[in-house]
């Protein structure tokens, strides 16, 4: 009886091994490079296999190694680009791939520059000048102030006009334009990263939750500051996918 037991436990023994050689055999895996519409590499694309419930976030080359199987099916995404899908094939499972993503012009539609710090009160670029009935000079009226984009190829601001009518001397003017010009460049980055779209995905990929969201992003605000004056949205994606990478790893 004894060496009836010991047999059927070594013949087990040999059939998980076998078992598991077949499925390390059987692992394949999806290989190769993601870039734009003009052959640059993409790093951060965001790579899943829906059917393993499997993601890998490609590396500064662009480069990505997804384990997948036959009839797989697997998303390419990264932000400001459109989404590509593959069924996986017997050809992709020995060939390098390229997967070539097209920007998606519709991410963001417009901005709205606002004039105070709550988002509540839109600057009217518009706007005629206010008489507000005082007495008249023969002086020339001062021209109002006006605000247009810069010219420095950001989300700058430059103001245009005299604004002494508003503040009481040379410094109170610096400070006015300086708080304005510090408000817009940091205008850009603020609003991509309270984007519900930007949010829920880095929290659907990292699985944590918004709280820790708002706490992973007041790091990087304070590590590094400079980031906030990035107004374009694959610099600013790219830069989050690293930092909460670095933290949560």
């Amino acid at each position: 009886m004894h060496n009836f037991v010991s047999q059927m436990k070594y013949a087990a023994i040999i059939t998980l091994c076998i078992g598991l050689i077949f499925q390390l055999q059987a692992q394949q895996y999806v290989e190769g490079i993601v870039v734009d519409q003009e052959e640059n590499p993409l790093g951060f694309a965001h790579a899943s296999n829906l059917d393993l419930s499997l993601g890998q976030v490609s590396n500064l080359n662009g480069k990505f190694k997804l384990l997948a199987r036959k009839g797989d099916t697997i998303t390419f995404s990264f932000v400001g680009f459109m989404k590509e899908t593959l069924v996986v094939e017997s050809v992709h499972l020995v060939n390098y791939l390229k997967v070539t993503l097209t920007e998606d012009s519709l991410l963001l539609p417009s901005i709205t520059i606002y004039s105070d710090p709550y988002f509540k009160v839109p600057f009217n670029y518009q706007a005629e000048s206010m008489d507000i009935g005082l007495t008249k000079s023969d002086k020339k009226p001062i021209k109002p102030g006006s605000i247009g984009p810069g010219e420095s190829g950001g989300v700058g601001l430059t103001l245009y006009g005299p604004i002494s009518a508003f503040s009481k001397d040379a410094k109170e003017q610096r400070k006015y334009g300086d708080a304005l010009e510090s408000s817009a460049e940091t205008h850009y980055f603020d609003r991509y990263i309270e984007n519900d779209t930007v949010k829920t995905q880095l929290c659907r990929i990292y699985d944590i939750d918004s709280t820790t969201y708002d706490r992973i992003i007041v790091s990087l605000n304070h590590q590094y500051p400079q980031i906030q004056t990035l107004n374009k949205p694959e610099e600013i994606w790219n830069w989050l996918l690293q930092h909460f990478h670095n933290v949560l790893n």
